[in-house]
């Protein structure tokens, strides 16, 4: 009985099989044009965003089948899409952060830094360099921009436009001091009695260095980073601590 429920089973899925594989397709698509995608469908909108003043709606589209998607724009009333000129694409703002009461931005475009002021729409420049500054936030207090360079913290003031070096990470170990030999350091102290100049000199240049130490400003105490890589560096809301993150280079 049970070898029979198989058989009837069987017959059941084989002629199934062979009722289907008499069914022409009906689909018109073929497999060219299944392959070429989105040449043959059309291109959709995508990476849609707001203007900061929500004046536009930006997005990339390819309508001319070009062989890259381009920036358009679009009024949220309705009209045509516009396509963005490339003297326009360079003004407009990257992506950033904003101050807690939204009328700031801070943001960082082609390795430069900028403040738009959300307000009247103008742009301020924080950096032109030729190093890469990245990562602006605005400081606890909202008074500067904290951001990265070369793996440092530095804060730029708004109101002064002063810049401050907040971290010293250097790469490697420190350098040990240089050591003398024990002929050297028989030669020095043999030179030291025969000449009392010498002992002259070194306590004038001993006074020199620390008149110059003691007028030197405040630097951030190097910390070297002994072949490790530095992320997720941060600077604390109080501006007293930074905090990262070492790991071990692979």
């Amino acid at each position: 009985m049970r070898n029979q429920y198989w058989i009837v089973l069987l017959a059941g899925f084989l002629s199934f099989s062979a009722i289907a594989q008499e069914v022409p397709n009906q689909s018109p698509l073929t497999i060219a044009q299944i392959m070429a995608g989105e040449d043959f469908t059309g291109y959709s909108p995508n990476q849609i965003s707001w203007s900061e003043d929500g004046q536009w709606i930006y997005f990339m589209w390819n309508p001319e089948r070009d062989t890259l998607r381009s920036l358009y724009k679009v009024s949220p009333s309705g009209g045509a899409p516009e396509k963005v000129s490339e003297a326009e694409i360079k003004d407009l703002p990257g992506d950033g952060e904003y101050n807690r009461d939204h009328t700031f931005k801070v943001y960082e475009k082609y390795g430069d830094l900028f403040l738009l002021n959300l307000t009247d729409g103008t742009t301020r420049t924080i950096t032109q360099t030729l190093e890469r500054e990245s990562a602006p936030r605005f400081s606890g207090d909202e008074s500067g921009v904290i951001f990265e360079r070369d793996d440092n913290l530095f804060r730029w003031d708004r109101t002064t436009g002063g810049l401050i070096q907040l971290t010293n990470f250097q790469k490697g170990s420190p350098r040990p001091e240089p050591s003398l030999s024990e002929q050297d350091k028989w030669l020095e102290r043999d030179q030291m009695e025969l000449f009392e100049v010498l002992r002259w000199r070194e306590a004038v240049d001993k006074k020199k260095k620390a008149r110059s130490e003691s007028r030197q400003p405040d630097r951030p105490k190097p910390y070297y980073l002994g072949g490790k890589q530095l992320s997720n560096l941060r600077l604390s809301p109080d501006g007293h601590f930074a905090t990262f993150r070492l790991t071990r280079r692979t």
